[in-house]
């Protein structure tokens, strides 16, 4: 698509006068800690100390994300399930659904300025490579979902993830339930009969029965992770499910470099790869981590994330995915800011502070990414708008836009600090600069009609911001 080259871009080193466009609409800025452990999986500290922790540093959110179910297993033989060994690590369906609840409900009784989002880390699937006794590769355990919002207990319960298959979560397969029932039903008749020799054959085929029995639960058509080959519709399944029950997922860490873990005292390893087309085979989720600890590339102009706000942008998707912050944390250590809760944080423009606003400004991707090298000297971006018709949008909105379009950002922070700033649209870096700080970019553009976006990074020593997109709509004239 080709656009008239008609802009203007100003950068001033001093701040302009008058509110922030997210402000004359009525929003709030929160900072919100997300992808937070506690002892309810691999943390080391309980959900009440991290939020005494969020209430001191003033973080306005804190997104506990335990693991909701870390399970893996073996197994040989005709019946896999009842003749396995499993591997595990500490997760929610340990302690309970309920307790867990109960700790987040008590939390946010005891600290009202911090708003707890609930949240669990989910592994909504894996596969096994390779066949017992030789070399086993466990693949897809570590492509996780993070899914924040889900209150409902008992939906919770049943989240359709791998090791936890139940008969809420799963549709009937009559052909599953008829094997092992006529097993039984023969192996009844048989122990019916006066001869021994029939009894001692129905005996054997009834333990047959009933293990097929426990086996098969909940006889449904599920994904088997004997494939050789990872199933995307175990993965869909998570994203739908949590969206028909008023949750928000995102994926955590598309492009992650952890080294292959070796099983103690069995032939299997974890596999771990990086995998970012994982974003554009899925629909329907709300975002991903655009930053985290690891070098990320599918963030940069052009690449995997500009294709996917592209494929929105003409239809081919029904969403676009937003970014968040994953912090991953797990325990304080001091001199990392990954281990610290306030230096990877999400920033949100809501209406207020409370779960349903928070949720909703999560929704609508309205804020953006950042990592803080010095939590104590910010920098933030506000501002970030696209103003045209009179109307103003900003980060995860869109506006019916005349040709004529105005794009704003200011980036705020201490006064010695530079930044490199990059304004990109549809996927095109259209400018990189270098500014003494505070810095106020405008910019003019002429838009030929159609969809479009624009959106931000920002860059200034350790310190890194990631907005969200702006959209707009230009009108044939």
């Amino acid at each position: 698509m080709r656009f008239l080259p008609v802009f203007v871009l100003l950068l001033f080193t001093t701040p302009l006068s008058g509110q922030s466009a997210e402000s004359e609409k009525g929003f709030q800025r929160l900072t919100a800690a997300l992808h937070v452990h506690s002892r309810f999986s691999n943390g080391e500290h309980e959900i009440v100390e991290l939020a005494a922790h969020a209430h001191e540093k003033k973080i306005d959110v804190l997104g506990i994300s335990d693991s909701f179910l870390t399970r893996a297993r073996y197994g040989v033989g005709p019946f896999k399930k009842l003749m396995s060994r499993t591997m595990a690590r500490p997760s929610v369906m340990d302690r309970g659904i309920d307790e867990y609840f109960q700790s987040l409900e008590q939390t946010q009784q005891q600290f009202s300025d911090v708003v707890i989002l609930p949240g669990f880390e989910v592994a909504p699937y894996y596969y096994w490579e390779g066949r017992w006794p030789g070399t086993l590769a466990l693949h897809d355990f570590d492509r996780h979902i993070l899914v924040f919002g889900l209150r409902d207990r008992n939906a919770a319960r049943n989240l359709p993830v791998i090791e936890n298959a139940t008969w809420s979560n799963s549709e009937r397969s009559l052909a599953r339930l008829a094997g092992p029932m006529i097993v039984i039903l023969l192996a009844l008749g048989l122990l019916s009969r006066a001869g021994k020799a029939a009894r001692i054959a129905g005996a054997f085929i009834l333990v047959v029965g009933c293990a097929w029995t426990y086996d098969a639960y909940p006889y449904a058509n599920l994904p088997t992770p004997y494939s050789d080959k990872t199933d995307d519709q175990a993965f869909q399944r998570v994203i739908d499910y949590a969206a028909a029950h008023g949750a928000l997922t995102f994926w955590s860490y598309p492009e992650a470099r952890i080294p292959d873990i070796t099983v103690t005292g069995s032939p299997a390893r974890m596999a771990s790869r990086p995998e970012p087309e994982i974003l554009k085979r899925f629909d329907n989720y709300r975002g991903f981590e655009g930053i985290y600890g690891h070098n990320i590339t599918i963030t940069k102009p052009g690449n995997l994330w500009d294709d996917l706000l592209k494929d929105y942008l003409q239809n081919v998707r029904k969403t676009w995915p937003s970014v968040i912050t994953g912090i991953d944390f797990q325990t304080f250590k001091p001199a990392n800011g990954w281990y610290q809760l306030d230096h990877g944080i999400t920033v949100l423009f809501a209406k207020e502070k409370s779960e349903s606003a928070v949720m909703e400004a999560l929704k609508a991707g309205r804020g953006y990414s950042s990592f803080q090298e010095r939590p104590d000297r910010p920098i933030n971006l506000e501002d970030f708008a696209l103003r045209s018709n009179g109307s103003v949008a900003i980060s995860g909105e869109s506006v019916q836009a005349a040709p004529n379009v105005e794009f704003t950002a200011r980036v705020d922070g201490p006064s010695e600090a530079k930044a490199q700033i990059s304004v990109i649209r549809d996927g095109t870096l259209l400018e990189r600069v270098d500014a003494a700080l505070p810095a106020v970019i405008k910019r003019s553009d002429t838009l030929n009609a159609g969809r479009h976006y624009y959106r931000l990074m920002v860059n200034a020593g350790a310190t890194q911001i990631l907005s969200n997109p702006i959209f707009c709509e230009v009108n044939q004239q």
